[in-house]
């Protein structure tokens, strides 16, 4: 393929013939001799450009489709939108329709008509690289992305104007039509390998949507967000629209038909209009867990699910999608308790398991809180003969994974940048902290605020008053899923200790933190150390903690979150 600027999809001279009518304007009123007076009349554009825009094709030349539907808006004499249609496929067609225009007007054409226009000025129009849904042969069709050129058509924002030369009941002017996107032709390659049979792909931190503004052809209101692309069968090349930006730095993220997971992050590249640009990402593949100062920390957390299945795991048991991730989020984070959960005691996905409790792990009802492991002192990478108690995460692993130790959290602690805050996860927002890996004397074992200023030392006792999250002057940092990547994500999770049957809910499951560690109380073998911390209602962040002496006296019986250390090949 030859590296080069669209050419097919860069632009579109076509010659307007423009005739324009507005809706808001009586019929038997309008004067069509007049040249210098608003009125309607019939718009014929002429489109004979062979390198047409409505259908995507880099090899055989670009097409229109019957049915393609323009925007028609007066710059001038606004009077909202009218609309051009297509009457014919081919290289060569006929558009026709009706605008408001007079001798002089500025007129926007812009591609395709958008029913969901609706913006913060009615010359904006709302355009998605995430979805879009144009009109074609006559019915509203809704598409996503799919990897391919061919679907790039749906994405085909095109834009230009024209100066409205009248004559009775026809207005004529010539248009060019410019494309405001560029196409990024995508693959991979890891440790110099092409990457094949990839069945998702997906661009963090870019603009997801935004405003097209006709009267200056400039985009509005970017809102940053992700383009989610997952072809129809495995692909290993792509073709991505993107809108322009001058610091285009998103983060690639694959998946591949065998479970594997690669990423790359590239920062401060300029990306045009019209641009086609070839690009081969060397990625890098994704560990479920992240190194620090030699433990290898889980980035997700335990959780049991009998729908899954998965090689390696003992039936049920998986970690988590996402660091963020866990069952049964709540609309709001600092509600005291949760929903209902649905009672199915013994088969519902549940994420709280009591200490050391490997039979009856996930079974939340009033006859299971007994079931714990009742040994004092350390049952890391330990299960019992009989396989009813010790290491939930080891036995669930098949011996990959296990309980972190109290001086496992404490290392943590010390050797990262201790940050609190939230995500959000496109549906709920998850207070937790973040533990950063860094070298900087000032941010090392440190509580660090979303201005990068350290609070007070980790692993200590005492509340920051940090406001509520959604205050505006809040501490609180709002995380970005690339900011995530670069360390360990605790969700404030919650517990499960009421053990009501009738009405089963978790008890602040947004606002508190609770992980077991492996560590049993060693004078009472109804307690264990465990990682915890409060973010109250008041705004006061109790930041997490597990060498104080509270830390030893939680019980077994509750039902906290587990996340895992690696210790597998």
């Amino acid at each position: 393929m030859t590296i080069k600027k669209i050419y097919g999809i860069l632009l579109l001279a076509v010659t307007a013939g423009l005739a324009a009518c507005s809706n808001e304007i009586n019929n038997d009123n309008n004067d069509t001799t007049n040249p210098n007076i608003s009125a309607k009349r019939t718009l014929s554009v002429a489109a004979t450009n062979g390198s047409t825009r409505s259908t995507v094709d880099m090899i055989n030349g670009n097409k229109w489709v019957q049915g393609d539907k323009f925007i028609a808006y007066n710059i001038t004499s606004p009077s909202g939108f009218d609309y051009l249609s297509a009457k014919g496929s081919g290289t060569e067609t006929r558009l026709e329709g009706e605008v408001n225009c007079k001798q002089g007007d500025k007129i926007a054409m812009f591609f395709p008509l958008k029913y969901n226009y609706t913006g913060t000025s009615r010359s904006h129009v709302l355009v998605s690289m995430q979805s879009s849904e144009i009109s074609e042969n006559g019915n509203i069709v809704a598409k996503k992305q799919n990897g391919t050129l061919e679907n790039l058509r749906y994405f085909d924002y095109s834009y230009g104007t024209s100066i409205a030369q009248v004559e009775g009941r026809v207005a004529t002017a010539s248009t060019t039509l410019l494309k405001q996107y560029a196409i990024l032709h995508l693959d991979f390659t890891h440790n110099g390998t092409a990457v094949q049979n990839i069945s998702k792909l997906v661009l963090d931190n870019v603009t997801e949507e935004a405003e097209f503004d006709l009267n200056d052809g400039t985009l509005k209101n970017r809102e940053n967000g992700r383009i989610v692309i997952e072809p129809s069968a495995p692909r290993s090349e792509f073709d991505v629209a993107v809108f322009p930006d001058n610091n285009f730095s998103p983060t690639f993220t694959i998946e591949t038909t065998d479970g594997k997971s690669y990423s790359l992050t590239v920062s401060g590249k300029s990306i045009k209009s019209a641009e086609y640009l070839p690009v081969t990402l060397k990625v890098v593949e994704n560990t479920p867990w992240i190194d620090i100062n030699g433990t290898r920390w889980s980035r997700y957390n335990l959780q049991y699910d009998p729908s899954v299945n998965d090689d390696g795991w003992v039936a049920g048991y998986q970690l988590a999608k996402h660091p963020w991730d866990y069952f049964y989020t709540e609309d709001d984070p600092m509600y005291p308790e949760g929903s209902r959960l649905p009672g199915h005691f013994t088969t519902d996905k549940f994420d709280h398991f009591r200490w050391g409790d490997i039979a009856n792990a996930h079974d939340y009802s009033y006859s299971a809180q007994t079931s714990y492991d009742r040994t004092k002192g350390n049952i890391q990478g330990k299960v019992s003969a009989d396989q009813r108690t010790g290491d939930l995460a080891m036995f669930a692993s098949k011996g990959k994974w296990k309980l972190p130790t109290q001086t496992d959290f404490e290392n943590l602690m010390n050797n990262t940048a201790q940050y609190i805050g939230y995500y959000n996860d496109g549906t709920n927002d998850i207070i937790g902290v973040l533990f950063v890996p860094t070298n900087d004397g000032r941010l090392k074992g440190k509580i660090i605020d979303k201005n990068n200023n350290p609070l007070k030392n980790s692993n200590t006792t005492g509340g920051i008053q940090v406001l509520q999250y959604t205050n505006p002057n809040t501490k609180l940092r709002q995380f970005t899923s690339e900011e995530i990547k670069k360390g360990v994500f605790f969700p404030f999770a919650g517990m499960y200790n009421n053990y009501n049957d009738g009405m089963p809910k978790l008890s602040q499951p947004g606002n508190q933190a609770a992980y077991w560690t492996a560590d049993g109380n060693s004078s009472n073998d109804a307690q264990a150390t465990a990682f915890t911390g409060y973010y109250r209602h008041d705004g006061q962040f109790l930041c997490p903690t597990v060498g104080m002496p509270a830390n030893q006296l939680n019980p077994k019986r509750i039902m906290y979150c587990i996340r895992p250390i690696f210790v597998g090949n």
